[in-house]
Parts: C-alpha cells; sequence; structure tokens
C-alpha cells in the first residue's frame, strides 16, 4: 500500500451511468504540484481551479497559488504568501468565481495585504475581501472559513467566525463585493456551500439552520431554509447528472431514489481525507490523502 499525499485524483466516467458494482477507474492527475491541492472549484467554460498551499517548515507560514486548468494546459497565480492558522490537512479551504473574480478562503492571514480568512485573485494581483472574516479568543485569534459560493448575485462564505472588521457575524455571512453581512447561522459548523439553480445547499456538521431544525444538511429556497438530513457528516457536496454527491471526511456517496450508496466499491484508492471534489464534463476530481491499496 502506499499514501499518496499531494496531488489529484481523476476518475474518468459517464456520471450518468454509476451503479454500486462498477467502481470507476481512479489516475494520479500529474499537474506537478509542489505543495498540497486543498481546494477544487469547476466553471463550465474557465475549467478546474485548484488551490495549492506550500508550507514552509513549521506548517505556520506558506503560499497560496491558483491554479486554472481548461483541459488542455495549466495556469497559476503569483503566490500568496500567508500565515496559516490551523496547519496541516485540518485547514479546510474554498474556491468560488464571483463577478469575475476568483476568492479563496480558508484559516489564513496576510498581515501585508490585510486579508483575513478571504482573498481575491482578479488575474494579476491579490487583495482583500473588505475586513475579511475573523474571530478572536482568549490564546490567540483564529479563521476557519471553510466554504464560498455564489447565490443569487452575492457570495455566501460558511465556517467559523465571528466578526468583518467591528461588525458581528457568526459563522455565516454574505458578501455583495464591498462588504460583509450578517444571516441566519447554523447551530454547528458549516462544512460546504453549493448552488444549484435556484437553490443553495449547506453541508456540515449541524443540528439546525436559522430556525430550522436540520441534520447535517440543509438548502436555501425562496429566501427560507428547508431540512434535507443526512445521516453522516457533509464535508462536500456536488450536483452531477447521476445525482448528487456527498463527500464525509473517508467517504464519498451517491443519493439515490433508494437512499445514499457509497461509491467505493471497486477502488484501488482508500480516502484518508477528502478536502475537494468537483466536475469537469465526465471527469470527476478529487483532492486529498488517498491509501493506494493492492489491486
Amino acid at each position: 500500500m502506499q499514501l499518496l499525499r499531494s496531488f489529484l485524483i481523476v476518475a474518468s466516467l459517464l456520471l450518468a451511468q454509476i451503479m454500486p458494482a462498477q467502481g470507476p477507474s481512479w489516475i494520479p492527475d500529474g499537474k506537478g504540484f509542489q505543495g498540497i491541492p486543498v481546494a477544487l472549484y469547476s466553471h463550465p467554460q474557465e475549467g478546474v481551479y485548484t488551490l495549492e498551499v506550500r508550507y514552509s517548515p513549521g506548517f505556520r507560514n506558506g503560499q497560496l497559488i491558483l491554479h486554472r486548468y481548461n483541459g488542455l494546459f495549466s495556469t497559476r497565480s503569483k503566490p500568496l504568501p500567508v500565515q496559516v492558522l490551523t496547519a496541516g490537512n485540518d485547514n479546510a479551504m474554498s474556491v468560488c468565481r464571483f463577478r469575475n473574480r476568483t476568492y479563496v478562503a480558508g484559516s489564513f492571514v496576510s498581515n501585508a495585504l490585510g486579508i483575513r480568512g478571504v482573498a481575491v485573485w482578479d488575474g494579476l494581483h491579490w487583495s482583500a475581501a473588505d475586513s475579511g472574516l475573523w474571530a478572536h479568543f482568549p490564546v490567540h485569534d483564529e479563521i476557519s472559513v471553510n466554504a464560498l459560493a455564489a447565490y443569487k448575485g452575492q457570495l455566501y462564505a460558511a465556517g467559523i467566525f465571528r466578526f468583518s472588521g467591528l461588525r458581528p457575524l457568526r459563522n455565516f455571512a454574505v458578501f455583495d463585493s464591498i462588504s460583509w453581512a450578517a444571516v441566519p447561522f447554523p447551530n454547528g459548523e458549516v462544512s460546504c456551500l453549493l448552488t444549484q439553480g435556484d437553490t443553495l445547499f449547506a453541508g456540515g456538521r449541524f443540528d439546525s439552520m436559522g430556525n430550522v431544525a436540520a441534520q447535517n444538511q440543509a438548502y436555501l429556497f425562496n429566501n427560507i431554509w428547508h431540512r434535507e438530513d443526512v445521516h453522516f457528516p457533509v464535508r462536500k457536496l456536488l450536483v452531477t447528472p447521476a445525482g448528487m454527491v456527498a463527500c464525509s471526511d473517508d467517504s464519498v456517496y451517491l443519493r439515490l431514489s433508494r437512499g445514499w450508496i457509497a461509491l467505493q466499491q471497486g477502488w484501488n484508492y482508500a480516502i484518508q481525507q477528502l478536502d475537494g471534489i468537483c466536475r469537469l464534463k465526465n471527469d470527476l476530481y478529487l483532492s486529498g490523502r488517498f491509501l493506494q491499496t493492492d489491486g
């Protein structure tokens, strides 16, 4: 067996024809990452965006590098020097396109640029998203912006945070490209956000969203949160032609009419920790830590 840490794996498959007994063929995606690819985002016209973290010794300082792959070749941003507030693979991160800019979120700051939790790449330069998102605790400041999603002309962010500048926020916020504002928050932690048409899905480890009881997953439609209970903590969500795909820390599930089924049957990779998932055409991309098994 072999532990695979710092690359993507890709499943080439027709998602509309997934069957539980048919294990898709997983292959390393050799894009030459020197660090850890921690977040994925796909755009139908622009391709797959990957956020790479390159840690310095001690895992407290590092660089963020944004890659874009259009199916033929890759480009990348200039590095963003950051101080990483949550070390290693526990640092959940997210990428999202919003109003022709690319936003990245995670547990990091860049003091030189005034960035806290959320950074913006305009194709040439990195900048802050307003005052960012942060939290102050007795021992040290902490930021954990787990998820981003563009929904109805605004950018939603979720994680664990308390403020934007001096404005109080709690774990869920919305950005109009100028400033952050508070929205109803969960009782627990949201790990991922997903937009599908007029619906915003939220997944994580929580038991309510706003004033609506919901176990680990909920969706926003017509400005009202609705419950959609899931029996496992949800780390990532993805909509495919075959149905919704949900990921826990170490498993990938597909929702069918009879319920959720695991997709790992027949794979020769065991997931140690899943950090990112996205789809481009008929390929499903995963990033994280994987254990290659025999066979």
